[in-house]
């Protein structure tokens, strides 16, 4: 029981209720641990408190992104095997043409 020191980015269930959440900030200057719960909800807690907490280590959920709001089609972004190559001319002549008419033109 509240052995485990607060680790950032470690992932903790409350054996009390079987909640799981990540550390997500510690501020030891402070006392303060600060936890994200899969959901998204975030609280904080100071280390006298979390030292009684009934907490076990658990490993990250599936999707641990849920609680940040990371849809799954952004998630594309930091995969590699998405990234498509720009023709950088053929972007450039859809924005301006060629030929710039002018006064002289008329």
């Amino acid at each position: 029981m509240g052995k485990l020191y607060p680790i950032i980015g470690e992932w903790y269930c409350d054996d009390t209720d079987g909640t799981v959440f990540e550390v997500v900030a510690l501020d030891e200057s402070n006392g303060t641990v600060d936890i994200q719960y899969t959901g998204g909800e975030i609280a904080e807690w100071d280390l006298e408190t979390w030292a009684t907490l009934p907490i076990t280590a658990a490993a990250a959920p599936e999707d641990s992104t849920s609680g940040y709001e990371i849809a799954s089609e952004d998630k594309w972004l930091n995969d590699t095997t998405h990234q498509e190559v720009m023709d950088w001319e053929r972007q450039m002549s859809a924005i301006e043409p060629d030929t710039f008419p002018d006064f002289d033109d008329l």
